[in-house]
């Protein structure tokens, strides 16, 4: 079946991604998205053609995506930090709180946009409840980011 995903920007423009709905139950969602062009993350090339497998938890302020090559090989994750997440049938809805954990297949931890979360900070883009989530966020992702891929992993692997 395919949903809608709607990421909201803290600079409040949204981008849309058509993905299919593998299972949903009132904790969870998992999708999957073929990525139609190739993106740059600046410690990885995310190739077109290759999968991303998500798992959205609507009570989490992160959720994981796990990254495919196009052919089929595991590149790594990536640990989104998040807030109002609204998940259902027809489509999920999520604010993109702009930091992002990179974990590559070998198992190396990468920080993504900390410029961009201080810019946004000077620029008043990020309210103080926003920037809290962000460092809680951070601080428990680093020490928890094994436990939480292991765990997505159980959801992620299943079809």
């Amino acid at each position: 079946m395919k949903i809608l995903e709607v990421i909201k920007l803290i600079d409040n423009t949204k981008r849309m991604y058509d993905c299919e709905l593998i299972s949903i139950d009132e904790e969870k969602m998992i999708v999957e998205h073929i990525r139609e062009r190739d993106y740059d993350i600046s410690v990885a090339i995310l190739k077109a053609g290759g999968m991303t497998r998500a798992i959205y938890w609507k009570d989490r302020n992160f959720h994981v995506w796990k990254m495919f090559a196009p052919d089929k090989e595991l590149i790594g994750y990536y640990i989104n930090i998040c807030e109002n997440v609204q998940i259902s049938r027809k489509q999920i809805i999520w604010t993109d709180l702009v930091l992002d954990l990179w974990v590559n297949n070998s198992g190396s931890i990468y920080w993504l946009d900390e410029d961009e979360v201080k810019e946004y900070k000077l620029k008043g883009l990020l309210s103080e409840n926003q920037i809290s989530v962000i460092q809680k966020t951070k601080h428990y992702l680093e020490h928890n980011y094994q436990n939480i891929i292991s765990e997505a992993n159980k959801c992620l692997d299943k079809k």
